[in-house]
Formats: structure tokens, C-alpha cells, sequence
């Protein structure tokens, strides 16, 4: 990985981490949340975040839709840009993963109208990480194999079973990392946040040269 990826990491860092960090500072800071007591509230929260999410995830996305057509380990800026093209898909899975977070989270914890049994908190923390590791090979997944973004969801969840939390357990490894970064006054996401990249898109490109996809339990 080369010198020449840092300023596409900190483009993505100025339109992805720095604005999805603050909005998540500001929604523990104001009663405009999930637990908030107003049904109303509480729904027009949950909506608000999943437009902030769905808005600027796709900034740490896009890099994809240009490693995953390469073997090297280089993205220049004007390689991100170009990536921005495919912008619109990154958004539809961020939008796909957004209501599936709100979803569950009402599932497990009910509204201020009605509760849920205390053991569905468990049952949340479950599905949150699940879905994490479904979802990690997919924005590689989409690029090596040219397809859109509910296949490759589909994709991902029938056929990587037990060996996408590996995939999981890295990105764990690697957000520690960056959270040591983000502590770092962000320099150190310069390295990090493209080390994701080229990680994710090389064990997703393993997994497909081992025909997982072609594997039916």
C-alpha cells in the first residue's frame, strides 16, 4: 500500500468519519433520540439517523467500486473521485442497512407505547453483529463480481456462512486500530482506512477463488 492511497483515505475521512463521528456525538447529546419518550420523537429520530448513516457511509464505500476491478494496492485521488460515480449504490446499501438496524432496534426494545422482553437486548446485540459480518464482503463483493447490491447480500449470507467471521473479526481488529487513531488527532486513519479497504477486498476475493459462491450447504 502506497503513499499515493492517503489522499483518498482522507477524503473519505472528511466526508465519511469526521460527519458520521460528530452526528454521533450530537445524537448522545440531545433528547432527539432513540429513547426518547414521544413515539413521535422516536420514530422521526430513528429516520433522522438512518439519512445521516445512509448520507455518509458511502464516502468510506466508494473506494470499493475502484479496487475491486484491480490487484494493486493504490488509489489516487482521482481514482476516488472517479469511484464517486457509483455513489448511488453505496447509498442504497447504506439505506438497506439503515432500516435493518431500525428495524431490529424496535423489534428488541420496543416504543415508548409498549415494551419487550429484557432477553430481546441480547437477541439485538446478536443481529447487530450478524448483520456486520454479512454485510462487510459486500461492497468487494459487488465490484469483483459486477452485481447489484441485494445479490450480493444474498450472496454473501448463503454462501460465506462460518468464514465470513473471520472477515468480521479483522474489521473488529482494524476498528480498534482506528478508534487508536481517531484518538491520534485522525492521522493515523490516513493508513488505516485504505488498509480496510485492500483487507476486506483481498480475503472477499479468497473467499470467492476458494468457489465459496458456487457452495450449497
Amino acid at each position: 500500500m502506497r503513499a499515493q492511497s492517503i489522499p483518498a483515505a482522507a477524503a473519505s475521512i472528511i466526508f465519511g468519519v469526521v460527519p458520521l463521528t460528530l452526528a454521533g456525538i450530537v445524537f448522545t447529546q440531545v433528547q432527539f433520540s432513540f429513547h426518547s419518550s414521544n413515539t413521535i420523537n422516536l420514530l422521526l429520530g430513528i429516520l433522522l439517523k438512518i439519512i445521516v448513516f445512509s448520507v455518509f457511509a458511502p464516502f468510506l464505500l466508494v473506494a470499493f467500486a475502484h479496487i475491486g476491478k484491480r490487484e494493486d494496492y493504490q488509489i489516487s485521488l482521482k481514482d476516488y473521485s472517479l469511484a464517486m460515480k457509483q455513489y448511488p449504490k453505496y447509498l442504497l446499501l447504506g439505506i438497506v442497512t439503515g432500516f435493518y438496524y431500525a428495524f431490529i432496534y424496535l423489534i428488541c426494545f420496543g416504543m415508548p407505547s409498549f415494551g419487550s422482553d429484557p432477553i430481546l437486548r441480547l437477541v439485538w446485540l446478536v443481529l447487530v453483529n450478524y448483520w456486520m459480518a454479512i454485510i462487510l464482503p459486500v461492497p468487494a463483493l459487488m465490484e469483483i463480481k459486477q452485481i447489484g447490491v441485494f445479490r450480493a447480500i444474498r450472496l454473501s449470507y448463503r454462501h460465506f456462512h462460518d468464514l465470513r467471521w473471520n472477515l468480521y473479526l479483522m474489521a473488529l481488529l482494524i476498528g480498534i486500530l482506528a478508534s487508536i487513531a481517531t484518538a491520534l488527532l485522525l492521522v493515523g486513519l490516513l493508513y488505516i482506512v485504505p488498509f480496510f479497504w485492500f483487507a476486506v477486498r483481498d480475503y472477499t476475493r479468497k473467499l470467492i477463488d476458494f468457489e465459496l459462491l458456487e457452495y450449497h450447504r
